[in-house]
């Protein structure tokens, strides 16, 4: 079991990667074998160049990006991240809300399931 200071430094700088817009370093906290479920659409996410395809798209339709955790909450080695897009070149991403639940495994974000 990973324990809470490793899982809160993977997040910290899952977040500060993000929103450095420092692309490899995002990916870094990611599992080669990462799976990510969007719910509400079904879309599935399997593998680690599956989804620095999908982050590569993403990353590329914006220059400046900040999100934030509004609230997370630690159980085990599973965190949920409530967040919420504080401003984006991108005005129609400002604002946007989302629920993250990310399973760490051996230091890295194994699973993680997206609700919007």
């Amino acid at each position: 079991m990973t324990n809470v200071e490793e899982i809160k430094q993977l997040m910290k700088k899952h977040f500060d990667t993000a929103n450095t817009m420092d692309f490899e370093g995002f990916m870094s906290t990611w599992a080669d074998d990462i799976r990510i479920e969007f719910i509400e659409t079904g879309q599935v996410l399997e593998g680690i160049e599956v989804v620095k395809q999908h982050y590569t798209q993403l990353f590329g339709q914006v220059t400046g990006f900040h999100v934030k955790a509004v609230e997370t909450i630690i159980y085990n080695n599973f965190v949920v991240n409530r967040e919420e897009i504080t401003s984006c070149s991108n005005p129609d991403f400002v604002g946007m809300k989302s629920l993250w639940v990310n399973e760490i495994v051996d230091g890295k974000i194994k699973r993680a399931w997206a609700f919007p």
